[in-house]
């Protein structure tokens, strides 16, 4: 899925890839093709000291996966955020300090994939970007 957004005067353009264990086809519910729902807010900035690099402006995407299937589901996220300006594309990084600071109480990229989300249920995350981005 590729969502464009605007923030700030300047153009983003955000990558989002959900590695599954099954690839669903254009939503059909057939056997052996499901689909997963991706939910996700506008993202934002926040100003987090970096150990190391001092105070630091970054990005986060805070989103949610809900599984409407009947059997529970494993998923493995992917984020990207590119910049129209510089073409350069930032990966989504674990960052403990901005975790902390936001107090999100949601999983990042990595600890999303250690559990499968439940037939039903619906699993939150966050996902950070550090580094040139404008």
């Amino acid at each position: 899925m590729i969502c464009k957004l605007f923030c700030r005067g300047m153009s983003l353009s955000w990558l989002l890839l959900l590695v599954v264990t099954e690839l669903p086809l254009l939503g059909q519910e057939k056997p052996g093709v499901w689909t997963l729902d991706v939910k996700f807010e506008n993202p934002k900035t926040a100003k987090v000291n970096i150990p190391g690099q001092g105070e630091r402006t970054i990005w986060y995407l805070e989103y949610e996966v809900i599984n409407k299937t009947k059997k529970e589901r494993e998923i493995v996220p992917v984020f990207g955020l590119v910049s129209n300006k510089r073409k350069k594309e930032v990966s989504d990084e674990i960052l403990i300090a901005a975790e902390e600071k936001l107090g999100t109480g949601r999983h990042n990229s990595v600890t999303v994939s250690k559990e499968a989300i439940p037939a039903g249920g619906k699993i939150q995350a966050v996902a950070f970007f550090f580094g040139s981005s404008d």
